[in-house]
């Protein structure tokens, strides 16, 4: 309707303000050639951009069951921190460069509490790679039921390097990535989760703690995933 607006007209009929409006609609009309495509390039990145994050309110459902899911395992934790005794939910997702192979990644999309929700790790995916060094979200994300695993070493920067390949090998994240960033988690445990009957993510636990209550956490996922699994779909 712009396009075909007169300027002329309008700084007649709009009154003091019809000068300023005629000059604006000359400017659209003199740059329609690249304006039109860019603002419907821009309504379709939207609503993929609407797609990929969800809906408000699915956002604070899923928060509200991770928070849920965690008080249940880990039950009360008076005193302590929350990031130490973790829930995160992780997305498969491609990134950017979506065409090349192996770019599909878990990335983290929900966590517990309020606390550590940055600089969270990402594991890629390899459909062609498996049973690589992708983490113990990959891990869980490639095998049949939950993974779980106790008693880590500690690490620190002093740590030994048999240490480092120990907690290496246990839980899937690669050596060099440990070094850079150093995980205070000491037991583990995760599974893959489905959306409409196809994987979607992997729900990951972590605890500072040596055990972590692994017939808790099976029996709290074989109850709340019915929930979950009507979340997810919204997303």
């Amino acid at each position: 309707m712009m396009l075909k607006a007169k300027p002329e007209e309008l700084a007649k009929k709009l009154g003091e303000a019809g000068p300023l409006i005629a000059v604006l609609v000359t400017k659209v009309q003199e740059n329609a050639w690249w304006l039109s495509p860019s603002l419907l390039l821009l309504a379709w990145l939207l609503k993929h951009l609407k797609k990929a994050i969800g809906e408000p309110a699915v956002w604070k459902d899923l928060q509200k069951w991770v928070d849920e899911f965690r008080s249940e395992v880990y039950g009360p934790q008076v005193g302590q921190y929350h990031h130490h005794h973790r829930v995160t939910l992780y997305r498969r997702q491609r990134r950017l460069l979506w065409w090349l192979p192996g770019t599909l990644w878990l990335m983290p999309f929900v966590r517990s509490a309020h606390t550590s929700k940055t600089n969270v790790r990402c594991f890629q995916i390899d459909p062609a790679k498996p049973g690589c060094k992708n983490g113990f979200a990959g891990k869980a994300w490639e095998s049949e039921g939950g993974v779980h695993v106790e008693n880590l070493p500690k690490l620190t920067e002093n740590s030994t390097e048999e240490e480092f390949k120990t907690y290496s090998d246990e839980t899937n994240i690669p050596v060099k990535s440990l070094r850079k960033k150093l995980s205070s988690s000491r037991s583990y445990w995760a599974v893959r989760v489905l959306a409409n009957g196809v994987p979607w993510g992997v729900l990951v636990l972590d605890s500072v703690s040596e055990s972590l209550n692994k017939k808790k956490a099976d029996s709290a996922i074989k109850q709340h995933a019915r929930v979950l699994s009507l979340l997810l779909p919204r997303i």
